[in-house]
């Protein structure tokens, strides 16, 4: 088992961490790329909803309110209908393009977008469900997270160090290389000495920064990181956990072999008794044949 979570996780921690975990697979999920043209071009589910959503969303609105001013001014039904299917359809095919280049299509009514969850369904996959934090499961992606979370902060502060020790180097190297130019060139001795000094405590304190970086550049990499060492601890644990269960379902299950075998046992004696028993029966009845057969031949001769 692993130890008492130290100071820096706690259970609202480790809780905290699934939600950042599941926060990552959810932003994973959402950032898949869905191919909308082919969505736009595929015959059936889009044309369908297209066809049901002018209808419905772009048609019958202004269908419905021509109606109403018709009574005023002599216009049929059919004209009504005619003046909105075509502006509506019209309307509904620019609005439909205007969404597929901007990139954000999902249908210009309820029915498209039923078909368009339907198509995105398809193309990235059922949407992650939020696990309980404390199921093996959410465990799980909480190890694997933390584990990637740590390594990827220190290999940004690895960077860093890095990057940090690539300017002093080159600060050293650019000072050392102004030192050998002031002592070769000619001047005041004491403008040249004044120069030298700054110099060379420049190049003392980049060296002394040099140094210290390589000190926290070997604290980083060689001492253990206490949340990642738990962490292991307890994916650990949990592998442990999971064999323990493997063994004890292969317990439960060899268990009901054999009491399923100890039933066969029996049901098998119970029919091996019946058979034995049956034998007998029958073994009585043809010796009951025998003496019937035996008497009729002796009854036969006395009559005879």
């Amino acid at each position: 088992m692993t130890e008492p979570l130290p100071s820096g996780l706690v259970v609202a921690d480790l809780e905290s961490l699934y939600e950042d975990a599941y926060a990552v697979e959810l932003a994973e999920w959402r950032d898949k790329p869905l191919d909308l043209r082919r969505f736009m071009d595929q015959i059936g589910a889009y044309e369908l909803a297209f066809l049901a959503d002018g209808l419905l969303v772009w048609t019958l609105p202004p269908f419905l309110l021509l109606l109403a001013f018709s009574r005023h001014m002599n216009i049929s039904a059919w004209t009504c209908l005619c003046f909105s299917l075509i502006p509506g359809f019209v309307l509904a095919h620019a609005y439909a393009r205007s969404k597929q280049k901007a990139g954000i299509y999902t249908g210009i009514g309820p029915i498209g977008r039923i078909a368009f969850r339907e198509f995105e369904a398809a193309q990235r996959g059922a949407m992650p469900k939020r696990l309980d934090p404390w199921s093996p499961a959410a465990i799980r992606k909480t190890v694997a997270y933390a584990r990637h979370r740590i390594r990827t902060e220190q290999e940004a502060v690895l960077e860093r160090i890095w990057k940090t020790k690539i300017e002093a180097g080159a600060t050293i190297r650019l000072a050392k290389e102004a030192l050998l130019k002031i002592a070769a060139s000619p001047g005041d001795p004491l403008l040249k000495g004044a120069r030298v000094e700054a110099l060379e405590r420049t190049i003392d304190r980049q060296m002394a920064v040099a140094r210290d970086l390589d000190a926290q550049e070997r604290v980083v990499l060689e001492t253990p990181n206490p949340l990642l060492a738990h962490i292991e601890a307890l994916e650990a644990d949990l592998a442990g956990q999971d064999a323990i269960a493997t063994i004890l379902d292969q317990e439960e299950r060899t268990r009901l072999l054999e009491a399923e075998a100890t039933a066969i046992r029996a049901s098998v004696s119970e029919l091996v008794s019946m058979v034995q028993s049956c034998e007998a029966s029958l073994r009585g009845v043809a010796s009951d044949i025998v003496a019937r057969d035996a008497a009729e031949r002796e009854l036969q001769q006395a009559l005879g």
